[in-house]
């Protein structure tokens, strides 16, 4: 966990010098900053730990990733023209390529390759674990994958590509960025060992299994930027040991079960840039570890819950592009490391009272609506 707040350290001070030109852009009024913000991220970058050389590089691709998205979706916000996002970054602006569906070749020869394996001959770990990542392969069309070295040929799971064993089962599951297309098979929900499960990043589609909820030693579940859509399974809320949820860029909809208050240990939630309705669930409030809370880019709507007040711990929040309405909780002076606050986009106020106006002058991140309550006036009585 050292090395993963490092990680996370480094990174900011990475922003810190990209974002300078930007500043720049913002002092001539290229950029519009509220008084007390500086231009950060719009959300953070991508959490997790390396878990090993093989995973090293991927780990590495994915915090790129995130890192440009969320530079490009916010100043395209802020009103940066397109060609010169194209330019500082030097690509085009879109998040993903078209989805190119698997050939009718690369559908064959998967079926061809799992119908010639049989899980009978690995040595390494139980048949059902076997089976479940031959469900994954055939269900996601491996054929077609960047990388499947050694899979459906080697009988050691543990030299398949992405896999990694620890004392007799499945332990992780990194592939990321490695042309997954297809739907997440439901068996991943036997693999009873599993902590890490890194599917970001490809083309995934359909739902997300509710089997996943079984997955009760799970610690990082990482599905973001694919194509996933239903709602989030409210069985999600039994992986206690969850550290990490990210689902964020997919089409996910329906409301945000209140089950994933029930994630004492979770630090970051990330479901930005879906299609999210309904309230924030004052559930999230007992979320006493969170030091991350990515909503953005939904259509949640209603009030802020005064519960969020709750997590003491929390650095960063981004509720923007959304339609919330109402008064910023005055429980919200009690987050008093809360470095990043983001709600532009919204229907939201801000109170004109002296202990939130010194709350909000200790956020140093700050990206609001600029719009200040309505005093209420209350009617007074006569005896």
């Amino acid at each position: 966990m050292k090395n993963h707040l490092f990680n996370i350290l480094a990174y900011l001070i990475v922003l810190t010098f990209l974002f300078q030109p930007i500043q720049t852009l913002a002092n001539s009024g290229q950029v519009e900053i509220s008084d007390n913000a500086s231009m950060g991220a719009a959300q953070t970058p991508m959490p997790g730990e390396p878990y090993g050389e093989q995973f090293e590089k991927e780990f590495e691709m994915e915090i790129e990733a995130e890192r440009q998205r969320i530079l490009e979706e916010h100043l395209r916000e802020e009103g940066m023209p397109e060609e010169l996002l194209s330019h500082k970054y030097g690509s085009d602006p879109q998040e993903k390529p078209e989805y190119i569906p698997p050939s009718a070749e690369v559908i064959a020869q998967t079926k061809a390759q799992v119908d010639s394996f049989s899980c009978a001959s690995v040595t390494d770990v139980p048949v059902t674990e076997c089976e479940a990542l031959v469900a994954l392969y055939q269900s996601t069309n491996g054929a077609g994958w960047y990388h499947n070295d050694n899979w459906l040929v080697s009988s050691t799971v543990d030299s398949w590509y992405g896999i990694t064993i620890s004392s007799g089962h499945v332990d992780k599951i990194g592939l990321g960025n490695n042309n997954l297309s297809g739907s997440i098979p439901l068996q991943l929900g036997n693999l009873s060992n599993l902590t890490y499960l890194y599917l970001y990043d490809n083309q995934l589609s359909g739902s997300i299994p509710l089997q996943l909820g079984n997955l009760s030693n799970l610690q990082e579940l990482h599905l973001w930027g694919n194509q996933l859509s239903g709602s989030i399974p409210a069985a999600l809320g039994n992986l206690s040991n969850l550290f990490v949820l990210d689902l964020s860029d997919n089409q996910l909809s329906g409301s945000i079960p209140a089950q994933l208050g029930n994630l004492s240990n979770l630090k970051e939630l990330f479901l930005g840039g879906n299609q999210l309705s309904g309230g924030i669930p004052p559930e999230l409030g007992n979320l006493s570890n969170l030091d991350y809370l990515v909503l953005d880019n939904n259509q949640l709507s209603g009030s802020i819950p005064p519960q969020l007040g709750n997590l003491s711990n929390l650095t960063d929040l981004y509720l923007y592009s959304n339609q919330l309405s109402g008064r910023i909780p005055l429980t919200f002076t009690n987050l008093t490391v809360l470095n990043f606050f983001y709600f532009n986009d919204t229907h939201l106020c801000e109170p004109n009272v002296p202990e939130f106006l010194a709350w909000k002058a200790t956020v140093p991140h700050w990206q609001g609506t600029n719009v200040v309550c309505k005093m209420l006036y209350l009617p007074v009585t006569c005896k």
